[in-house]
């Protein structure tokens, strides 16, 4: 299947997507080696400041310090290549596109060669006339509705934004693996560069207060719990900014905050 319905200069795109895929590999590239051996967030500030979207990777960073928790990867919008196709373009045939056309154009040759030995002069007339009407459709969309195509593509190309993309990608990424949440952290035995340990008090489903420990990373934990003088292991996930949701192994559901 040719790519939005290019058919007839399916070369043409082809060289275009091998154009653009080169340069962004290149973009790739630089990006990679920009935020290569930074080892402090420091380092990482002082890289991201030389760039020209800094100050959107640098809302991103401080939009990613003001939760308790560390909301991973790039929180801009998802990017969508220039050449992306969606599964259903893929595999959907396009009958009205140039493809389509310049077969049934050949199906109908093959029909009007078959009638010249019947003596249907309809049949003739007909297949004759279906006939110069698609090569009319199909040199219209050799000459002008598949070239507007590509000039459409080429515009859609946007190398800046792509460097931003990446740029910002990579340096969340980098940001992700130096920084770590310290709301309500307290230092403990069991506090590692990557899991912190809090106290925290919540009620249960029926309003019953608790009180307890977790040791919980950017993302879950577990820890115990005190529910009217009776010890429980649960497990829990943030929620948002010093909340966490809890489960014990009975199923019950706990709303806890860091204390």
């Amino acid at each position: 299947m040719s790519y939005r319905g290019i058919f007839f200069r399916a070369s043409e795109i082809e060289n275009l997507q091998n154009e653009y895929s080169a340069a962004a590999d290149k973009i790739f590239n630089d990006a990679q080696v920009r935020f290569s051996n930074i080892s402090s967030l420091e380092q990482l500030y002082a890289r991201v400041g030389k760039l020209k979207n800094s100050e959107s990777i640098l809302t991103s960073f401080r939009i990613k310090t003001q939760n308790s928790y560390l909301q991973r990867g790039s929180i801009q919008d998802p990017w969508v290549g220039a050449f992306t196709q969606s599964p259903s373009d893929v595999h959907r045939f396009n009958f009205f596109g140039s493809e389509f056309i310049f077969y049934s154009t050949l199906v109908v040759v093959l029909f009007l060669i078959i009638s010249f030995f019947t003596k249907l002069k309809f049949l003739k007339t007909s297949l004759a006339t279906l006939f110069l009407v698609l090569v009319i459709i199909n040199i219209v969309n050799w000459q002008i509705i598949e070239p507007r195509k590509i000039a459409e593509a080429k515009d859609g190309l946007n190398l800046d934004k792509y460097e931003d993309h990446i740029n910002d990608m990579l340096a969340c990424k980098v940001f992700d693996s130096l920084y770590h949440p310290t709301l309500g952290y307290r230092k403990s035995p069991r506090s590692t560069p990557s899991n912190y340990h809090y106290d925290v008090i919540g009620k249960d489903g029926d309003g019953s207060e608790v009180t307890g420990t977790v040791d919980v990373n950017s993302e879950s934990g577990s820890g115990n719990i005190t529910l009217n003088g009776q010890d429980k292991y649960i497990t829990v996930e943030w929620q948002g900014h010093g909340e966490l949701i809890g489960h014990d192994n009975d199923g019950k559901v706990y709303n806890l905050e860091v204390n």
